[in-house]
């Protein structure tokens, strides 16, 4: 569908602002090949808002895009591999990633805790301690991240 009007709010997708942007109308073939990864939301209540949605559609019959969907953000894997080494809490695994910002890493920890991946913990103590480990599910996840760490020092031995 290329524009749902639902409450004041136009969803468009994003292939198709860029292709009339480009002077391009799509044709029928080019549409039907299109993967909605990404979606503009105007929200015609707020003057002149609009934000970016990653929105993925998984289709529940293949294993590998509902596999590749979880495991696709750019520190996913990172947090993960941390994670897997025991419970940590949230400014270590901050120290331990380097470069991510404190939004970043809150909201992939949401996701991840939403998907059933990650567990959190808040112990009631003041100030409160919150730590996040894998559930038995994220746990399944350890062999496939230790045979990725040993690949990927395979491949840096073979191109040195």
């Amino acid at each position: 569908m290329l524009m749902t009007v639902n409450n004041h709010i136009l969803i468009i997708p994003f292939q198709q602002i860029f292709c009339y942007n480009q002077g391009i109308i799509p044709t029928k073939k080019t549409q039907e090949r299109t993967i909605l990864i990404c979606s503009i939301v105007f929200d015609t209540t707020i003057r002149g808002g609009f934000t970016l949605a990653k929105t993925m559609e998984v289709p529940e019959h293949c294993p590998m895009d509902v596999g590749l969907n979880i495991l696709s953000g750019k520190w996913t894997l990172r947090i993960l591999w941390h994670l897997s080494k025991g419970p940590v809490r949230f400014n270590e695994l901050q120290r331990l990633l380097g470069t991510i910002t404190t939004k970043t890493l809150s909201q992939q920890l949401r996701q991840l805790e939403e998907q059933q991946i990650i567990l959190r913990t808040v112990y009631p103590e003041k100030p409160p301690k919150v730590e996040y480990s894998l559930t038995e599910v994220g746990k399944t996840i350890q062999p496939i991240l230790k045979e990725l760490c040993e690949w990927g020092t395979n491949y840096q031995k073979a191109i040195s």
